[in-house]
């Protein structure tokens, strides 16, 4: 015997829709962890080849449901600080190296 799979939203209002991917997108987020050091050689590779290769990278930080696109500028190590420039919007932006969770090179 089968069970029917039903579609749940259609029987939703949409402002319940809205909380639900809301809520979907608040799972998404990661909690303040360790990374392994392999996840840390990566990002740090990626890091380094964008800088010396002038790449847009997007960076997905520890507690921020969407990731960051930017354009770096330098790497200060001492500070464990990272500078960029949104495309976009043109804005300057510093993220700590420390909440990095993943790199991906666009």
């Amino acid at each position: 015997m089968k069970k029917a799979h039903i579609n749940w939203s259609t029987y939703m209002s949409p402002e319940h829709v809205d909380q639900l991917r809301k809520g979907w997108k608040n799972d998404e987020r990661v909690t303040n962890g360790t990374l392994s050091k392999e996840q840390a050689i990566e990002i740090d590779f990626k890091l380094q080849r964008a800088l010396n290769d002038d790449l847009t990278v997007s960076i997905k930080q520890f507690d921020q449901p969407t990731a960051s696109t930017l354009k770096l500028i330098s790497i200060v190590k001492e500070t464990q600080t990272l500078y960029g420039i949104n495309p976009l919007c043109r804005s300057g932006e510093e993220i700590n190296i420390l909440n990095i969770t993943h790199v991906t090179i666009e």
